[in-house]
């Protein structure tokens, strides 16, 4: 909701309508015994039930995963929370600025004689929720054995973690700092070599890891002058000579199309890509012809999900519900069917209620959703004294 809207008239969220189409919408009140009673027999019909609250307030609530999972043992209860249930940062507040920052993506970002610089997308909340889609599908396949729902305990400081791989684990089992990237500016090595490059109308990335990749890219804009001169071939001794190399590889590039270039780089066996932006990622010709990118009931461009089955057939795309649209959404009126009875929609007949709020518990709903899962979006009508639970 928008905090700011002052009036009864709904605004229009483009977030709300990418991550919450095809889900249904109801508003309950928890404090209010009515509104708690349908909110537990929702829970007592469900598969999975995700929530974004700070630790502690689902059992001030009364909804905590020991109390619900007694009503509903095959219930899987996950909690998305920036730091996790436990820890000595369990209850301190955060963004997803500062989960980034405290998941180590800050700093490979930037040069290493400035500050990190930040990514503007919820890098942290996307990672994460893709992560809890994928172990709520571990805990239903779990399921089938042991008859028995679990807990999900998942924190986003560590998907983040996660997410970086080498490129934060390395550092740390080196008792190192990482060294910052930035492409003309950098001291250390970065493993990609050339990355970043103007063109005449754009963009291009390239990647001249190797000696092979760095030669080729001289031969390609003219410099045959560089090749064999081991002080340019290796990256450190290169970037002492910046100001020297880079205007004579701009001079090249910004001569010349983003779609010239790809195309000469890829004549020399170059690894290399236009680097999109949002006026023209959509219109990639490779993303055209997969049809990643699909309209949305609400008149907007979006891309589907990055999968594609063979036999599954992911739910059409229907518009994002208004809020409390489906208020009596009636409980099921016959047992599901066993999952993976239907290959087309794998997760046909799962059922899951959704308590998070800001980006993780929606972005892992939605990928649910679109394998089949029937989606229910709780929306609560209290004053919270967290922002996160609002």
């Amino acid at each position: 909701l928008d905090s700011t809207n002052k009036t009864d008239e709904p605004r229009f969220s483009l977030y709300w309508e990418a991550y919450g189409a095809g889900k249904r919408s109801t508003t309950l009140d928890l404090s209010d015994p009515t509104d708690l009673t349908v909110f537990l027999s929702l829970v007592d019909d469900c598969d999975v039930l995700i929530e974004s609250f700070d630790p502690g307030r689902t059992h001030l609530l009364g909804i905590d995963q020991v109390t619900l999972r007694e009503r509903n043992p095959q219930l899987i209860y996950a909690s998305i929370t920036p730091y996790g249930q436990s820890g000595p940062k369990a209850q301190w507040p955060a963004s997803d600025l500062t989960i980034e920052a405290a998941g180590g993506r800050l700093a490979i970002q930037g040069d290493q004689d400035r500050p990190p610089v930040p990514v503007g997308f919820p890098q942290a909340s996307l990672h994460g929720g893709a992560q809890a889609a994928a172990d709520i599908v571990i805990a239903l396949n779990e399921r089938t054995h042991s008859g028995l729902g679990q807990y999900l305990d998942l924190s986003l400081q560590e998907a983040m973690w996660w997410t970086l791989m080498a490129a934060q684990g390395t550092p740390v089992c080196l008792g190192t700092n990482p060294p910052g990237s930035g492409d003309e500016r950098a001291t250390a090595f970065v493993p990609q070599g050339i990355r970043s490059i103007p063109a005449k109308d754009g963009w291009v990335g390239f990647c001249t890891i190797t000696g092979q990749q760095w030669q080729d890219f001289c031969s390609m804009i003219g410099a045959e002058d560089w090749i064999g001169n081991d002080d340019l071939t290796n990256f450190h001794t290169r970037m002492e000579r910046r100001d020297e190399v880079w205007p004579r590889i701009w001079a090249f590039t910004k001569e010349r199309t983003v779609q010239e270039l790809v195309d000469l780089a890829s004549a020399f066996r170059i690894p290399v890509g236009p680097i999109g932006t949002g006026d023209k990622i959509a219109s990639f010709d490779h993303f055209t012809e997969r049809n990643v990118f699909i309209d949305n009931p609400h008149g907007f461009t979006q891309p589907r999900p990055p999968y594609q089955f063979s036999t599954t057939q992911l739910a059409s795309l229907r518009p994002a519900p208004t809020l409390g649209q489906h208020n009596g959404y009636d409980k099921r009126t016959q047992q599901p069917p066993t999952l993976g009875h239907n290959t087309h929609k794998p997760l046909e007949g799962l059922k899951v209620v959704d308590l998070s709020a800001f980006w993780a518990g929606p972005v892992a709903t939605n990928l649910l959703r679109v394998l089949g899962a029937d989606l229910i979006k709780i929306c609560l009508l209290y004053t919270s004294p967290s922002p996160r639970d609002s």
